[in-house]
């Protein structure tokens, strides 16, 4: 939706404060990206440009992207930083505080695992998002919504990470990690 595809013209738009052309040049603009639109796995669905609703949704890309790459670089570090949030130092009482520190650092082991396996993961998606917005010049409506939907379930990681460090054993937990991640993965095959 939001790519370039080959053979594509790049369609001219007025600039910013110029008076429309009465309707001619978002037809112009829309005629130049309807046939990458509608061939979806070599079948013409011409059925995707009779909803008006989907014109209006995904319109040709007229936006730039400078905004939603701040605003998602800022939801990623928020992410980040909550994913840490959720180990706590460990409170040692008796005399052999040593021997009760390093027991207590050995049980917080899942902890650690879980939140080292999330930051890792939510760097690389953030490295694959970085390099998509890298490569796409303008945006359009479809596609912030789609980047939202996808830092919706970003956002609900920390949740199953903390989740799963304090029951690692249980299945429930690693099941519900891992249908946040998966629910997130799927959401950037629309972006992409």
């Amino acid at each position: 939706m939001a790519q370039r595809y080959a053979g594509t013209p790049e369609p001219r738009l007025a600039a910013r404060g110029s008076p429309p052309d009465d309707g001619r040049q978002r037809e112009a603009a829309t005629a130049a990206v309807r046939p990458a639109l509608t061939k979806v796995s070599g079948v013409r669905c011409s059925c995707l440009w009779n909803f008006q609703g989907m014109r209006r949704l995904f319109r040709v890309g007229r936006m730039p992207t400078a905004r939603i790459e701040a605003f998602s670089d800022g939801v990623f570090a928020i992410i980040i930083t909550l994913l840490v949030l959720e180990i706590h130092v460990p409170r040692v009482q008796g005399r052999d505080i040593s021997a009760g520190l390093a027991h207590s650092l050995l049980a917080m082991a899942p902890k650690f695992l879980a939140y080292i396996m999330s930051f890792v993961i939510v760097c690389i998606w953030w490295v694959a998002h970085h390099h998509l917005f890298h490569v796409l010049k303008r945006s359009d409506r479809g596609l912030l919504w789609l980047n939202s939907l996808f830092l919706l379930w970003l956002a609900f990681i920390p949740f199953p990470t903390a989740l799963m460090g304090d029951f690692p054993s249980e299945r429930i937990a690693v099941m519900g990690y891992g249908t946040v991640a998966t629910l997130a993965a799927v959401s950037t095959v629309g972006i992409n």
